[in-house]
């Protein structure tokens, strides 16, 4: 309490000499009065009580800018170790340690925010700025991203090929994944209930690729002949002893492969893919999973023997195929690239689509409550760009009034568009009559009713 007391009624320098003055004063008390092992348990407690619980006051707090220069440390420091990490991401080939990683040093830091720098909203906002400073160096996290439409149009992509093939951790998990993606992105215009009074009774169409199947495989295990040889599943009397039935949950791909062998004995890669009429690549996958995968799952064998499947490559059923398991779920494994350069193209050409009827919506509200608006104000506004005392014109009135442009407006809680895009989506809609230009300047728009 007389620590406290003191620090508020005087200056930094003179409650260091106030404390300086105590502790000599606890010494002198102890040389003429205790005995001297007690000085230094002493010493500490005066430190601790009047030192060690006002340090943030004594050395930032009362110094003019203080806590700025030391926000300013603290954010060289972090930015130093973000990039330390997004930098060795390349080299990390588990990328779960990566993220990890990730959030070991937002953790850490929330820690000093709280415990160390009392929430204050200074530091609390250069740390956020920091983490969006180095995650869009390699985007990771749609909290920090810019653009944040793109990381959401991959997440659906992923969502729905973990849903479709049964690899999701559980409901709840993606639930509460979807929750937080809500706080951190920004939920865009709907059309619930167009869509539904448009295309109500919508018959949807099987994607049989993307189902699976259960399967009654029986292995016979080593056959012997009469002269004590050993066979595959070749002719000969089986007695009965080695057989194993298993339940095999596959993918519909999988299933295709497989009945195959039913009525012959081995396969070549090339014959699989003409009978089949399976993508090379998703065969290759499934080829992979069904004869080099675990050797819980491995019901195929393979000549050679190597993790690569090319043409004049041999497979037949693993006779010898054991698990504990009746049901067994073969595993797919996973695509070696998340997108194929094809693929990435159609990607970010369906993000670019969104994105033009996105800015043409913006464009529209903001003219429709401006009515008349000078091309680079408009650019601005649109783009979210921190502007100060621009002229606007208003209605008919011929007068003109300045405001200042929020900067969280519009699209940039979403992604960041170009003047060049956005140009080209004014003059979408200036052909499509939604907006005219001025006779007396064309740079100036009004909103057509």
């Amino acid at each position: 309490m007389e620590s406290q007391k003191f620090l508020a009624e005087n200056s930094a320098s003179v409650y260091i000499k106030k404390v300086e003055a105590r502790i000599n004063e606890e010494i002198e008390r102890v040389l003429h009065c205790l005995d001297k092992t007690t000085e230094e348990p002493i010493v500490k407690v005066v430190e601790r009580e009047l030192i060690s619980k006002h340090m943030k006051t004594i050395l930032f707090s009362r110094v003019p800018n203080g806590l700025k220069t030391m926000c300013e440390c603290m954010s060289s420091y972090l930015r130093e170790q973000g990039k330390a990490l997004v930098s060795e991401e390349g080299e990390v080939k588990n990328p779960v340690d990566y993220i990890q990683g990730l959030l070991d040093l937002k953790s850490r830091f929330d820690r000093f925010l709280l415990e160390s720098f009392n929430n204050d909203r200074l530091f609390k906002q250069t740390i956020a700025g920091d983490f969006e400073y180095f995650l869009n160096l390699n985007s990771r996290s749609p909290e920090f991203m810019q653009e944040k439409d793109v990381f959401e149009r991959y997440y659906k992509q992923h969502l729905a090929r973990r849903l479709l093939t049964n690899k999701s951790v559980s409901d709840d998990s993606e639930k509460n994944m979807i929750s937080k993606l809500k706080c951190v992105t920004v939920l865009w215009f709907c059309c619930h209930r167009f869509y539904l009074a448009k295309h109500s009774g919508r018959q949807l169409t099987l994607q049989h690729h993307m189902g699976s199947a259960d399967l009654n495989a029986t292995f016979y295990g080593p056959i012997k002949k009469e002269d004590g040889s050993e066979v595959g599943v070749g002719g000969a009397q089986v007695t009965g002893s080695n057989t194993r039935k298993h339940i095999l949950q596959v993918s519909t791909f999988q299933m295709t492969i497989l009945m195959l062998f039913n009525n012959r004995e081995k396969s070549m890669f090339e014959e699989i893919q003409q009978e089949t009429d399976i993508p090379e690549r998703e065969l290759v996958r499934a080829l992979q999973s069904l004869a080099c995968g675990k050797p819980t799952q491995r019901v195929l064998t393979k000549e050679p023997k190597s993790k690569e499947i090319e043409n004049g490559h041999v497979f037949t059923v693993n006779d010898q195929f054991t698990s504990k398991l009746h049901r067994v779920k073969i595993q797919t494994v996973a695509a070696k690239q998340g997108e194929t350069d094809p693929e990435r193209k159609e990607t970010r050409q369906k993000v670019d689509d969104d994105r033009k009827h996105e800015i043409e919506a913006a464009i529209v509200r903001i003219m429709k409550s401006r009515k008349k608006m000078q091309h680079n104000v408009l650019v601005a506004e649109v783009s979210g760009i921190e502007c100060m005392n621009i002229e606007v014109f208003r209605g008919t009135s011929g007068c003109t009034s300045e405001y200042f442009i929020n900067v969280t407006q519009q699209l940039r809680s979403r992604f960041l568009p170009s003047p060049v895009v956005i140009k080209k989506r004014i003059e979408g809609l200036i052909e499509r009559e939604y907006l005219a230009r001025t006779p007396e300047d064309r740079k100036v728009y009004t909103y057509v009713a």
